[in-house]
C-alpha cells in the first residue's frame, strides 16, 4: 500500500487503516503532511451524511449551541465578522480551569475538520513528538517515547505519596526494582520499562475502557477516571442535548460506539522552556451528528506532570446559508483539572487562567490562517497574528510578566496547554477505528 492511501479492512468489525510508514516534519518549524487523517475524515462525514439521511434532524441552531455554552447572539455575530471569542467557563472545582473560544472560517465544514484532525493542528496543539497507536498497539508505535536526561533519575526515589511524576504506586515499584539504577544504560532501562507501561494502558484501556485508566499515587492517590469523570460532568449538559450518542460513548467506551463515530489513541510530548518535559496520552473521537454539526473529542488518558484530568471538544456547525461563499463556526472548549493550582502570593490560578485564555485565541487565529491560506481566503490579520514568532513573542512577554524569578517542581503554570511549538514528529500511522453504518449492523 502507498502512502496516505487508506485500506478498508474487511475481515472482522469495519476499519480504516490509514498508511503514512515514515512521516518526518517538512523543515524546522514546518507543517507536516495534510492528509494524514484524510481517509477516517472521508469516511466519518459520508457515514454522517447516510445518518442524516435517515434520522430527523433535531432542531437546533448555532445560537442555541453557543446559549448552552455561555455565549449571546451578539458574540456570534462579532465572529460572524471576523472576531475571535474566547472567555472563561465557570468551573467546578478550584483546580479547574476552562475556556470556550468561537471563529467563524471562511471555509466549508469538511476543510475545518480536515484540519482540526490534522497532527500539525487542533489534535495535538504542537507537539514536540507525537506517535499514534495501532490497534492493538505495537512496540513500533512507542518507539519514540523516551524520558528526559534532565529528570529521569528521579523516578529511582519515587515512593507512594512522594514522587516527581504521576504513576500508580505500582509503576513506582517496578521503576525502583526493575531499573539497575547504577547501570550505564539505566536511562535505556527506565525508556524501555515507561514503553511497555503505555502499550499496557492503550491496550488495557481498548478493552475495559475508562476502568484501565491509571491511579495517581504521586500524592494523595487520585483515580484519572475519576477526575475526567467530573471534567465530563460539566460538560455532559451540552453533550446530552446535542451529542447524546457521543456523550454516552465517552462513558461506555468500548462498547456502544455510535454510526458515525471514529476514533484513535495517540500520545505525545510537550518541550517549551521553564516547564518539565510533559508525557500525554490521548484518546480522540470524531463523530458526525444526524443534525449536521461535527465534534471532535480529546480525552486525556495519561499525562506524567500537571493535570489529573482534561476534556477538549471541537464542534464544527455549518455557517450562514445565504452567505456568498462556504463558512463554517468553530467552537471549542477546553476543560483542565490540574493537580495543584495554588492561588497565593503568585496567583498560580489567575495566571494560569489568563494563558489559556491567550493560547486559546491564538490557536484559533491560527488555524483559521492555516485553513483560509490554502484555500487563498486569509485575512493580512490573521496572517500576521498567526505568525510562528509574533505568536512566541507574546507567549515570551506574557509567560516572563507572569512568572515568579524561580519556578521549582511541576508548576501547572507551565502546563502543555500554555506554550505553541512547531517542531513535530510522528511514529508510524494508525488504525483508525470506526463504526459500521446502522444498516449493516448485525
Amino acid at each position: 500500500m502507498r502512502n496516505g492511501e487508506c485500506r478498508t479492512d474487511r475481515k472482522g468489525p469495519r476499519e480504516t487503516t490509514i498508511r503514512n510508514e515514515r512521516v518526518s516534519p517538512i523543515a524546522r518549524g514546518g507543517w507536516i503532511k495534510r492528509w494524514l487523517l484524510a481517509g477516517a475524515l472521508s469516511n466519518a462525514l459520508l457515514s454522517g451524511k447516510a445518518i442524516s439521511q435517515v434520522q430527523p434532524r433535531a432542531p437546533t441552531t448555532a445560537e442555541q449551541y453557543l446559549e448552552s455554552l455561555g455565549l449571546a447572539a451578539s458574540q456570534l455575530r462579532a465572529a460572524d465578522s471576523g472576531q475571535v471569542i474566547v472567555k472563561l467557563i465557570k468551573a467546578d472545582d478550584p483546580r479547574d480551569v476552562a475556556v470556550i473560544g468561537l471563529i467563524a472560517v471562511r471555509a466549508s465544514r469538511d476543510a475545518v475538520v480536515a484540519r482540526a484532525l490534522d497532527l500539525s493542528g487542533f489534535v495535538v496543539v504542537q507537539a514536540s513528538r507525537a506517535g499514534l497507536f495501532e490497534s492493538p498497539p505495537t512496540p513500533a508505535d512507542v518507539a519514540a517515547v523516551e524520558l528526559d536526561r534532565s529528570e529521569y533519575k528521579r523516578l529511582e526515589s519515587c515512593r507512594p505519596g512522594k514522587c516527581a511524576f504521576k504513576l500508580s504506586a505500582s509503576a513506582m515499584q517496578s521503576f525502583a526494582a526493575d531499573v539497575d539504577w547504577s547501570s550505564p544504560n539505566a536511562k535505556t532501562q527506565a525508556d524501555q520499562r515507561l514503553r511497555g507501561d503505555l502499550l499496557r494502558l492503550v491496550a488495557d484501556y481498548e478493552r475495559r475502557g475508562n476502568a484501565a485508566m491509571p491511579t495517581y499515587d504521586d500524592g494523595p492517590g487520585v483515580r484519572s477516571a475519576d477526575a475526567f469523570a467530573a471534567v465530563l460532568a460539566q460538560t455532559a449538559p451540552i453533550l446530552a442535548t446535542y451529542a447524546p450518542a457521543l456523550h454516552r460513548y465517552l462513558t461506555t467506551y468500548p462498547a456502544g460506539r455510535p454510526a458515525g463515530a471514529h476514533d484513535f489513541v495517540y500520545w505525545w510530548e510537550k518541550r517549551v522552556p521553564r516547564m518539565r518535559p510533559t508525557l500525554i496520552v490521548n484518546h480522540v473521537i470524531v463523530y458526525v451528528s444526524p443534525n449536521d454539526a461535527t465534534f471532535i473529542v480529546r480525552k486525556q488518558l495519561y499525562a506524567n506532570h500537571y493535570t489529573e484530568g482534561g476534556l477538549e471538544l471541537l464542534a464544527a456547525l455549518d455557517g450562514d446559508a445565504a452567505a456568498p461563499a462556504p463558512a463554517t463556526r468553530l467552537i471549542v472548549v477546553r476543560r483542565l483539572r490540574f493537580d495543584y493550582l495554588p492561588v497565593g502570593l503568585f496567583n498560580v490560578r489567575g495566571r494560569v487562567r489568563s494563558r489559556m485564555v491567550e493560547v486559546t485565541r491564538d490557536d484559533l487565529t491560527r488555524e483559521r490562517a492555516a485553513i483560509e491560506r490554502t484555500l487563498g481566503t486569509a485575512s493580512h490579520q490573521d496572517r500576521s497574528r498567526s505568525d510562528p514568532a509574533a505568536i512566541n513573542r507574546r507567549t515570551t512577554s506574557a509567560k516572563s510578566d507572569a512568572m515568579p524569578t524561580r519556578v521549582t517542581g511541576s508548576s501547572p503554570s507551565d502546563s502543555p496547554a500554555m506554550e505553541s511549538d512547531t517542531r513535530t514528529s510522528l511514529t508510524p500511522a494508525p488504525r483508525i477505528r470506526s463504526a459500521a453504518p446502522a444498516t449493516s449492523r448485525p
